[in-house]
């Protein structure tokens, strides 16, 4: 036996894609039911497919969901246009939105480091005392002889 592919599932609508979800799950369920009552041991080999093809539908699911957020925000926040028409670019990755706008599931993860550390402009940023400091006292050159 073998599950649904991603490939199938992804041709589907959103509709279709939970009817699936919910006829997998009811199915999973009986067997769970069968082999907790004792009956029907051949079907048992067939739960580790169907919990596989619910964990791809809901995986496509949560794409399709992304990929329309991120068409949203496209359309709202920036239409980039390229010789009087406008162009949409398809990726994962939303450019030219601000990072507070977009939702925390579509934002790159990196690590919890680099999210905590500083941001470029803050890290350039001086104050009163230290600026005086590099005003007054230059770094010194000094002429070294070519060797």
């Amino acid at each position: 036996m073998k599950g649904i592919k991603a490939a199938e599932l992804r041709k589907k609508t959103g509709e279709e894609l939970l009817q699936e979800l919910k006829k997998q799950r009811e199915e999973l369920q009986s067997i769970r039911f069968t082999k907790v009552t004792g009956t029907a041991v051949a079907k048992l080999s067939k739960i580790k497919i169907l919990r596989k093809s619910i964990a791809r539908i809901l995986t496509v699911i949560n794409n399709n969901s992304k990929v329309k957020v991120i068409e949203d925000l496209r359309k709202r926040f920036k239409n980039e246009e390229k010789d009087g028409k406008t162009e949409s670019v398809f990726s994962h990755e939303v450019k030219n939105i601000n990072a507070r706008r977009l939702p925390t599931n579509l934002r790159s993860k990196k690590t919890r480091a680099i999210r905590r550390a500083l941001t470029k402009s803050q890290a350039k940023r001086v104050n009163v005392r230290i600026l005086k400091r590099r005003l007054n006292f230059p770094t010194r050159k000094f002429a070294v002889p070519l060797k």
